[in-house]
Parts: structure tokens; sequence; C-alpha cells
């Protein structure tokens, strides 16, 4: 829940509050209470700056850690090089559950860039590069004693087509590296999709 003002034609800016409740069947739940300021800011004719800067206290109910407060942010920037081309891109930093690591919650902190491209009305291209570091800590004393702190790097590229019925189609290829401390959860992956959809 977020209230904005308008300082300036260019700039808002105010304050924010969150809550967060995430259900896990193998691991302490999290209750997250945040604040902090929110703003938007027109940089430049074609480019927006937009994020957020906070606060956040953390519970994790029936495990064995301590609440953690911590700070929380997100700061975002987009950029229309010209009719066809636009670029994005995302800073981040906050704390995440964990599904499949038995006693385990994470803190994330990465940073993504996209490119879009339009060929044509029917024809888009889109290709991203993206970092993110997870540091995990225990929630619960299930927790295993390993250090399992990983860093991921993705690269993807893909495309669509629109036809004239409503459908579009689209393909693309992801590539993601991740390097962990605990060497048995390195991994590299190859991903070949292909996806449809139609509007009415």
């Amino acid at each position: 829940l977020a209230w904005q003002y308008q300082i300036t034609g260019k700039t808002t800016i105010g304050p924010y509050v969150a809550y967060e409740h995430v259900d896990i069947d193998a691991n302490p739940n999290h209750d997250a209470y945040s604040g902090g300021i929110k703003g938007t800011y027109q940089a430049l004719q074609k480019t927006v700056l937009t994020g957020y800067a906070g606060v956040e206290h953390r519970k994790f109910e029936g495990g064995t850690t301590e609440d953690k407060t911590s700070p929380t942010f997100e700061l975002g920037a987009s950029h229309q090089y010209s009719g066809k081309t636009s670029f994005t891109g995302l800073l981040y930093h906050n704390i995440r559950a964990s599904y499949s690591d038995q006693g385990k919650s994470y803190k994330a902190t990465g940073v993504n860039v996209l490119a879009k491209y339009a060929y044509s009305s029917r024809i888009n291209f889109r290709t991203g590069i993206s970092y993110e570091y997870d540091d995990y800590f225990d929630v619960a004393s299930t927790a295993a004693a390993q250090d399992y702190d990983s860093s991921y790097v993705t690269w993807f590229l893909g495309g669509d087509f629109t036809m004239d019925n409503g459908f579009t189609v689209g393909s693309g290829v992801r590539l993601t590296d991740n390097s962990s401390d605990t060497t048995s959860r390195s991994f590299d992956n190859f991903i070949l999709n292909f996806d449809a959809s139609y509007t009415f």
C-alpha cells in the first residue's frame, strides 16, 4: 500500500507499507512487515526511473532462528531508445523463502537487463541477461550443514509472431549457470521453449 505525491511534473514520491505471508509445508512460515519510500522520476524524455527502499521485519513461525530486520530495495529503469527498441533494467535485494531446501531461507540480490525490439507490427524479439546471488541462512534445526550460497547467471533470447486470426506463437532459448558453494548443487542447463496464445 503506497501513497504517492507528485512533487514536480517529473517526480513522485511517498511512503509505502507492505505485508507478506508465506505458507510452506516443509519449512517455517514467513510473516514479513516492511515500510519505506517509493517513487518515480522522469529522468529524460525517454527514460523513467522507479523504485523503493525500506526496512523489513520478518518472523519465522515455528523456526529456530530469531526474527530478521534487514534492508529491502528495488530500483528499475526503462528507456525507449527508439520507436522499435526499448531497454529495461532492475536492481533488487530481498529475503525469500526456500521451498525445496529443508530449514533454509535466503537473501536474494540481483540485477537484470532486458532489450525488446519490434521488427514489425507482427514480429517481436527480446533478449536479456540476469545475475542473482543467493545468501542462504538457517531458519530451522533441520537445515543441512552445507553452505548453499549460489550465484546464478541467465541469458535468454526469444521472439514471437502475431497472426491475423488472433494467435501469437513464439519460441526462445535460455542458458543458466549456477555456481554454488556446495559443489553438488552447481549446474548448467539449456531450455528451449515454444508457446502460443490466442486473443479474443
